[in-house]
């Protein structure tokens, strides 16, 4: 994707390029309902970057600048290799009500600009991040978590109680 030009009210901002991480992957879900939101968009990613099985220094194109290389490098570990990704879509499957979307290539701005999932500020009121290695029967070495942001999904409202009217109006 080239750099593009994104109007917000008067002001144009360029967006940077994006460059694709062959090797590293990330996997999303959707859940039906969660906490009192339905249709759940779920970025899964790993919570633990402390012990990662490859050395993300190999994977950080060379454009890249050297000022931002240190998120760079978390975001990397926050990653997954493809045999990861195999269990974590078998493991992620097995939960009621969650479709496991197919796993994509970890994707950097050119510009290094990022910020890694687990530095993110969560909140009850914007986001929330699932812990799933806090399950009992938690299969993997590694710890994976979701994160998830309220503000993108609308809640379940309770159904609205018929007034008397209406119900004598189906009864009919």
């Amino acid at each position: 994707m080239n750099n593009v030009k994104v109007e917000t009210g008067k002001y144009t901002r360029k967006e940077p390029k994006w460059v694709e991480v062959k090797g590293l992957y990330r996997v999303n879900i959707m859940i039906d309902e969660y906490e009192g939101y339905k249709d759940v968009f779920m970025e899964i990613f790993r919570w633990s970057t402390d012990s990662v099985p490859f050395d993300p220094r190999a994977y950080v194109p060379r454009c890249i600048p050297h000022k931002e290389f240190s998120f760079v490098l978390e975001h990397l570990r926050e990653h997954f290799t493809y045999e990861e990704i195999k269990q974590i879509k078998k493991y992620l499957g097995a939960f009621r009500g969650t479709t496991v979307c197919e796993p994509y290539l970890c994707s950097l701005p050119e510009n290094g600009s990022v910020m890694p999932l687990g530095r993110l500020p969560a909140s009850r009121s914007e986001g929330d991040f699932y812990l799933f290695f806090k399950h009992d029967d938690y299969p993997f070495l590694f710890d994976i978590a979701g994160y998830f942001d309220r503000r993108r999904h609308d809640p379940v409202m309770p159904k609205p109680k018929k007034s008397v009217n209406q119900q004598k109006r189906w009864q009919r």
